[in-house]
């Protein structure tokens, strides 16, 4: 095979390591994880140190500059600052003689529904307030600030 000479020969060479090196580019995240520690939880027990986030569903876990080409315009881009980032742990049990055990506190034992919860002042404050902050890190709520 014989090698093209000259200009047209030079264009269509850088022409085609271009399109061979660059690749397509993920569809974007709609939020990223990058500079911390990600504990996987394989067989493994492999770490990475960012996570890409699109749909509510985890497509990428590598290094920050694998999980960087997920990011578009309106991608949320999170800076764990060197923490540690664990999957989602999701506890909704209730200890229900505790739940129970004053007037404050919301009795859950004879409702019917959802909507029969009854609006204590306990339960007010927190829709009004929040969550304390100690109770979520950094104070972070649905990744904004409080």
């Amino acid at each position: 095979m014989r090698a093209a000479r000259g200009l047209p020969g030079y264009f269509a060479a850088t022409l085609a390591l271009a399109a061979g090196c660059g690749g397509d580019a993920p569809p974007p995240a709609d939020r990223v994880f990058v500079n911390g520690v990600v504990y996987t939880v394989d067989a493994g027990r492999t770490r990475a140190e960012a996570v890409a986030v699109r749909d509510g569903r985890i497509v990428h876990v590598g290094s920050d500059a694998e999980v960087r080409r997920h990011v578009g315009e309106a991608t949320e881009v999170t800076d764990l600052a060197g923490d540690l980032l664990l999957p989602g742990f999701h506890d909704s049990h209730i200890h229900i003689l505790v739940g129970v055990a004053t007037a404050e506190d919301c009795d859950l034992l004879r409702l019917e529904s959802q909507d029969a919860v009854p609006m204590t002042p306990s339960l007010q404050r927190l829709f009004e307030e929040g969550p304390p902050p100690a109770a979520i890190p950094r104070g972070e709520i649905g990744g904004a600030a409080s």
